[in-house]
Parts: structure tokens; C-alpha cells; sequence
């Protein structure tokens, strides 16, 4: 079967990972660098250097699980997916704790990348960075069945948010170069991706070890939001 799969909405685009497009909308992002920068996220003042404009701006999360003493980890390969596109090397990686941002460019658009922590001390901050999103991507460890539960449960909870209509869902099934991953069919089945009705979403099986298909992911996530945006500005 198909490993790359999408689901069309008939009025509007939602996604998860997050991708904002700032074609010349300085308003937005004036008021996207205040939210940022006035947030009692802790992490947030990092933002306060980095500017947004005329390119898209991504959110990469995804939950984690309880560690040792209650410590969260954190390896669903967000950030190896970041290094790989941007052609650094992935040999050392640390868990995410905040958000690191990247500046890539994919199909001729600049891509301001937020990598966000998916730790659960962190989620209850991720809404400071809702306002103004077309897009994000989802990234599921594929090897980790005991998560896939809690990883449905923060997505729905997170495509309810009304700052995120609008935006387009990637979701990357990361990790295939493991024994006993589960496939994207698998993975689309335990979040329930079917039953979104309200939003663009497309499934993609992927490695960030090998590279597999990111660049396929990619392509999907900016391809919709470009469409729709050039559509109607």
C-alpha cells in the first residue's frame, strides 16, 4: 500500500508540527514576536533575537514518556529530522528542553524551524506559540507502541486549539529503520487520523537516521500551505 497518505477538508487546513507562512505580513509577525517575546514561557526569550519574516515559520513537536524518577525523555527523532535537513551531522543529540530554532530553506521558501520540546512540564506552554500557524508536523516514534495512546490523546487535544485552524497536518512516522516499527497504515489507524475531517493531513513514513522520505514530507506540508495561501492573499 501507499506509505504517503493525505485526508482533503472541504472549508479549511489544520495541522500539527507547525508551519507559519510570513509573505510580506509584517503585521503577523509583529504581533507573533510580541506574543513570543511577552509569553511566561521560560524558554521564550530566545525568540527575542530571531527574526520572522517573509518565510514560514515550523513547529516540530511530539509527546514523550515517563522516564526514571519521573524524568521525561524525549527520542521521537525531531531534532535528528531537523539536523538531517539541514545537513548537519546527527552522530550527537541531546534531549529537547524549550525549543531550539533553525532557519532552513525547502522549494525556494525560507523555513524558521521551532523545535519544541514534547516533554509534559513543556506542553502547557506550547500554546503560546498557536497564534498565527498554517501547518504542523507531528512526529510519532514508530517504535514505541507503549506512547501511542498518550501521542493521540495530546494530538486531538491539540488540532481542538482555535489559534490552529487553518493549518496543515504532517504527520512524520519517524524511526522505520527499526525492528518492529509500526507502519504508517498502523500509526494512522492508533491516532485515529481518519476521523479528521476538518483539516489537510498527510501520514509519512520516515526514517531521520537514513533520511527516507523527509524530504517527501516536506515537499507535502509546504506544497498545501503555499497553495492555500497564494490562493487567497
Amino acid at each position: 500500500m501507499e506509505n504517503f497518505q493525505e485526508k482533503h477538508a472541504v472549508n479549511r487546513i489544520v495541522a500539527f508540527g507547525l508551519l507559519n507562512f510570513y509573505e510580506e505580513r509584517t503585521s503577523e509577525f509583529e504581533a507573533m514576536q510580541s506574543l513570543v517575546c511577552t509569553s511566561d514561557d521560560p524558554f521564550s526569550r530566545e525568540a527575542k533575537i530571531t527574526l520572522y519574516k517573509n518565510g514560514v515559520i515550523i513547529y516540530f513537536a511530539k509527546t514523550t514518556s515517563e522516564g526514571k524518577g519521573n524524568e521525561d525523555t524525549d527520542n521521537a527523532g525531531k531534532t535528528t529530522i531537523i539536523k538531517r535537513l539541514n545537513g548537519e551531522e546527527i552522530d550527537t543529540i541531546s534531549p529537547t528542553l524549550g525549543f531550539n530554532i533553525k532557519t532552513l530553506e525547502h522549494n525556494e521558501f525560507k523555513l524558521h524551524v521551532f523545535d519544541v520540546g514534547g516533554q509534559k512540564s513543556i506542553r502547557s506552554y506550547w500554546r503560546n506559540y498557536f497564534e498565527q500557524t498554517d501547518g504542523v508536523i507531528w512526529v510519532v516514534d514508530s517504535a514505541d507502541r507503549m506512547r501511542l495512546e498518550d501521542t493521540k490523546n495530546e494530538l486531538k487535544s491539540l488540532l481542538q486549539e482555535e489559534r490552529l485552524a487553518g493549518a496543515s497536518l504532517l504527520v512524520f512516522a519517524n524511526k522505520q529503520d527499526l525492528p518492529g516499527a509500526l507502519t504508517d497504515d498502523q500509526i494512522r489507524e492508533g491516532l485515529e487520523l481518519d476521523s479528521i475531517v476538518t483539516h489537510h493531513w498527510a501520514i509519512q513514513a520516515c526514517s531521520a537516521v537514513t533520511g527516507e522520505n523527509l524530504l517527501r514530507g516536506m515537499d507535502w506540508i509546504v506544497d498545501d500551505i503555499s497553495s492555500r495561501i497564494f490562493l487567497f492573499d
